[in-house]
């Protein structure tokens, strides 16, 4: 399973890990064009043909970014794409996404569910104003991860054993 580390110049949430790739609806968007999101953040290209549908969670938060309040009410739908893109073959978009790595789908349940203190994660992250990449072995901890309730991450990656 794959995930990514959020830049650390992010208004929200900077430095954690998240789910990758994610975005926000522009108004009168679809979902279908959404699929944007997967060739900024990490150079893929898919079809939305090619997504497994995995949930629709609906979310509520508040908090501060750039010194002003916020309240954030979202849908998240969430898919999953089979890909077997080599991480060194991403292209990174440097204004969101520091990282992306590869870690056991087991093993990364077991961290959300308590069970495992911290996983082993393989990746690459950006090394320089150049898109260049270099390949890095991490250990990750739930608490790393953008803070919501960690039964959304169980269920999403629960939903993703069927996709493998």
């Amino acid at each position: 399973m794959r995930f990514q580390l959020r830049q650390a110049g992010k208004d929200t949430n900077p430095g954690c890990f998240d789910i990758t790739a994610a975005g926000h609806l522009a108004a009168g968007e679809t979902i279908r064009e959404a699929m944007r999101e997967l060739e900024e953040e990490l150079g893929l290209t898919a079809s939305f043909e090619q997504l497994i549908p995995l949930a629709q969670i609906r979310e509520e938060a508040s908090g501060e970014a750039n010194g002003s309040l916020f309240i954030d009410r979202e849908v998240s739908d969430v898919f999953g794409l089979v890909s077997e893109v080599p991480l060194t073959s991403l292209r990174l978009q440097p204004e969101e996404v520091a990282g992306v790595y590869e870690a056991d789908l087991d093993e990364l349940i077991a961290l959300f569910e308590g069970s495992l203190a911290s996983v082993s994660a393989s990746g690459v992250e950006l090394s320089g104003q150049d898109g260049s990449l270099t390949q890095v072995q991490r250990s990750v901890q739930a608490s790393q991860f953008v803070p919501r309730d960690f039964s959304y991450y169980t269920s999403v990656l629960r939903a993703l054993h069927g996709c493998t």
